[in-house]
């Protein structure tokens, strides 16, 4: 969780949880859950492209 942060989701779910909006924190969550998701598939495209070369068990 974000610390002594100003903005962001992090403290949206901080002033959320103050004020005990849990639909807020369940969107805050679901939000960080996409940006993981999405992060991991930009990662894995990047690994894919950049590391032809590199042959695995999975293949």
């Amino acid at each position: 969780m974000t610390v002594n942060a100003t903005s962001g989701i992090g403290y949206m779910m901080e002033l959320a949880r103050t004020y005990g909006q849990t639909d807020i924190i369940l969107v805050g969550l679901v939000a960080y859950g996409l940006l993981g998701l999405f992060s991991d598939a930009l990662v894995r495209l990047v690994e894919r492209r950049t590391l032809t070369w590199r042959r695995t068990l999975a293949d």
